[in-house]
């Protein structure tokens, strides 16, 4: 996958967690930590969710539910999953204003 792709499109993606397709803003986000983690377990099969949240910084809580599906992204979540994945600032905020574009817009609008 191509970590500097300019293209941050709404495209249906698969949810390892859950086993299914679900159309998702934060997907690319989404995908990048769950291919991680799957390379994590390849080497290291003793890897949880649980070490993977300590590395990132995050709650376990918090990245189960997100990887589940259950749980929305937030600028911090994405900003400390991008800086542990080694995402350029750029890369990393352009996923938080794909993110949020609805919100933003709304607010413009009102």
């Amino acid at each position: 996958m191509d970590l500097h792709t300019n293209s941050l499109e709404v495209m249906p993606t698969l949810n390892p967690a859950m086993g299914v397709i679900m159309k998702r803003k934060n997907n690319e986000l989404l995908n990048l930590l769950a291919v991680h983690h799957q390379k994590k377990r390849e080497t290291n099969p003793a890897y949880s969710l649980r070490a993977l949240s300590r590395d990132i910084g995050l709650p376990q809580p918090v990245i189960s539910l997100f990887m589940r599906g259950k749980r929305r992204l937030t600028a911090y979540m994405a900003y400390k999953i991008g800086v542990y994945l080694k995402l350029d600032n750029d890369h990393i905020y352009r996923i938080i204003v794909v993110t949020f574009e609805d919100k933003v817009g709304q607010d413009l609008h009102e």
